[in-house]
C-alpha cells in the first residue's frame, strides 16, 4: 500500500479539495480527465474513458 505523508512530520496531509472557479467544491463525479497538448485550447481536449464515466 502506498501512502502520502508530510516529509517533515510523517503525518498524512489534510484532505485536498478541488475548488471550481465559482468557489464551489467539486466532487469526484464533477471532474473529467481529458487528454490535450499543452498548447491546445481546452475545447479541443478529448475525454478519457474511465470506469466511473462508463458507469454513468
Amino acid at each position: 500500500m502506498t501512502q502520502v505523508v508530510d516529509a517533515r512530520t510523517g503525518q498524512p496531509p489534510r484532505p485536498l479539495s478541488v475548488i471550481a472557479e465559482d468557489g464551489k467544491e467539486l466532487t469526484a463525479d464533477a471532474l473529467l480527465l481529458v487528454q490535450a497538448r499543452a498548447a491546445d485550447p481546452i475545447e479541443n481536449a478529448v475525454p478519457i474513458d474511465t470506469p466511473r464515466r462508463r458507469k454513468a
